[in-house]
């Protein structure tokens, strides 16, 4: 099999950094924020306040910084001695800036690996600049490749993360780059719109929901109804959906389904608008930029592959009287379990899967 595209994984850690050298240090607690994808990682950093001096961040694998000594023994012997020319760049020291850090994205980084970052003030001299002061580290750990952060329920006792896009075959089995990425091709070649039988391709560990952890995820877990919506991202519309976790970052505007007016019908049995032509794309408009801001905050997107991009229909695992179903959306809709026949060759639909939450 074609090798997975990596994509993007993600952890949010919020944390004073732990002070490791020095006695009676001049400054210490920078307050950083660390976003993490499997290959990229978003980090924004707040040194104390009222401090005007410039800073550097400094991240390594811990792996090397443990092949000499401890976390802190790094810190305190090689850093310590560390003189930077800033006008030699070497993917690890990052430009200073004297306020807080915002958007300062780094793309080196390896799946599910953990890493050590330093932050600490410089003193220039010239062109050169070294260490001034304490050295202060906090560690993160990026996602398991082709694995999204946010958790999801979808049982009283099971959490899942969802894979990083739709499943497609372009000659092989792979995911798309991004959440909103879709063909919707013909079905004489299909590349995003599958029969049932194309579960088999499905990659380890992931795999599909069934029609009742769907059903759970949408409709049973707390806030259920709450926590989707539809959206427009990037161009594409779709329907977002949000970890059990979900607060809105600061500087984007969400609006949920339920705050539209789709909401559940017990005698429809599914969640629809009382006006049948309302558009709840229309609500949530995001450009590439803002869409990351809620990738990295855990959101998914499933984007309407269906009727040129009007619809979603995506594939349950079979039942256990050998029965499948179909998730599907419209503009203001949301049909949680919509029965197919798994055999029909004219039934297509697009595959996104997940993978089991291990703590």
């Amino acid at each position: 099999m074609k090798k997975l595209l990596s994509f993007f994984a993600f952890v949010a850690i919020v944390i004073s950094f732990a002070a490791c050298s020095g006695n009676n240090p001049e400054v210490k607690n920078f307050q950083i924020k660390v976003q993490t994808l499997s290959d990229k990682a978003h980090f924004v950093i707040t040194p104390p306040a009222n401090n005007q001096k410039e800073y550097f961040f400094w991240w390594v694998k811990k792996s090397a910084v443990e092949n000499k000594g401890t976390v802190r023994d790094y810190a305190e012997y090689d850093l310590s001695l560390f003189t930077y020319k800033q006008s030699v760049s070497d993917g690890l020291i990052q430009t200073e800036k004297s306020d807080c850090w915002t958007d300062e994205t780094a793309y080196v980084f390896y799946p599910n690996t953990t890493y050590v970052l330093y932050a600490f003030f410089i003193e220039k001299d010239g062109d050169y600049a070294k260490i001034d002061g304490e050295v202060e580290y906090v560690e993160f750990t990026t996602m398991p490749e082709n694995t999204l952060n946010g958790e999801f329920s979808v049982s009283d006792t099971k959490k899942v993360h969802f894979s990083q896009a739709n499943l497609q075959n372009n000659n092989d089995y792979y995911f798309f780059d991004n959440q909103w990425d879709y063909s919707g091709s013909s079905k004489n070649f299909p590349i995003d719109l599958f029969q049932w039988n194309a579960i088999t391709y499905c990659p380890s560990p992931f795999y599909v929901l069934s029609k009742d952890e769907w059903w759970y995820m949408l409709k049973t877990r707390p806030n259920a109804d709450k926590l989707f919506a539809h959206a427009t991202v990037n161009g594409t519309k779709g329907l977002i959906l949000l970890p059990d976790n979900w607060k809105t970052p600061d500087g984007i505007e969400l609006t949920t389904s339920y705050q539209m007016g789709i909401v559940w019908d017990e005698n429809d049995i599914r969640y629809k608008h009382s006006e049948t032509d309302y558009d709840g794309y229309g609500q949530n408009i995001y450009n590439d930029k803002s869409w990351k801001v809620l990738e990295y905050a855990g959101a998914v997107f499933m984007p309407a592959t269906w009727s040129s991009n009007k619809a979603g229909w995506y594939w349950t695992s079979l039942d256990a009287d050998d029965k499948a179903h179909e998730f599907s959306y419209g503009k203001c809709t949301l049909t949680l379990t919509y029965l197919i026949n798994p055999k029909a060759k004219s039934d297509y639909a697009s595959f996104r899967l997940v993978r089991d939450v291990v703590y």
